[in-house]
């Protein structure tokens, strides 16, 4: 078994920016305070101050059921399959995980004010996922509290979408972690050209 700290300090001491875990990268200390500030992305080794998370709520308290809960982070990935969605005839939940500290959208290094801002235009309920290191609790146990919060305003979640464009990767990661949560996941513009 690898100890993961062990390997982190000394990844550290050898002033690596990151280190392999498996095929994942995972990014050191030394790596993350070189950025200058939290990303968000609830990194492992996050060397930024923390506090335990807020519950997930509602940001903007738009509730239609049955709904399909769209994972949003205000890119345009989303947005598109956000449109396809409702191309479809689909009511649509969105639901955007951010840093509870920073408030900052991990990888699209946003304020989650301006996905209330866009949620609010666009007319959608808007479920937010407060992220934390400090509290322990996991990635999927946070999603699985999200949508509970969905199901207590009276909502049948009908499945989990996601804007996912090429990233075979991640897609894959998503189909093995969150096939826990019992819902169909849909991929609606996963290697969709723009326009279709």
């Amino acid at each position: 078994m690898v100890d993961i700290e062990e390997t982190h300090e000394a990844a550290c001491r050898s002033g690596l920016s990151h280190y392999l875990e498996g095929d994942r990268v995972v990014f050191t200390r030394v790596g993350l305070l070189a950025r200058g500030k939290c990303c968000g992305a609830g990194c492992r080794h996050c060397p930024y101050e923390s506090v335990p998370a807020a519950d997930p709520s509602f940001l903007v308290d738009t509730c239609v059921s049955p709904a399909t809960v769209l994972f949003f982070s205000g890119g345009k990935d989303s947005f598109l399959a956000l449109r396809k969605l409702q191309r479809q005839g689909r009511n649509v939940i969105l639901l955007t995980t951010f840093d509870g500290n920073s408030r900052t959208i991990a990888h699209q290094e946003v304020d989650v004010e301006k996905v209330v801002r866009q949620a609010t235009a666009l007319g959608v309920g808007l479920v937010g996922v407060p992220l934390q290191r400090a509290d322990g609790e996991g990635y999927v146990s946070r999603i699985r509290r999200g949508l509970e919060c969905v199901r207590r305003r009276g909502v049948d979640v009908m499945a989990l979408a996601f804007g996912d464009l090429h990233l075979a990767d991640i897609k894959a990661w998503r189909d093995k972690d969150l096939a826990v949560l019992g819902l169909p996941l849909e991929y609606p513009i996963f290697h969709d050209t723009p326009g279709r």
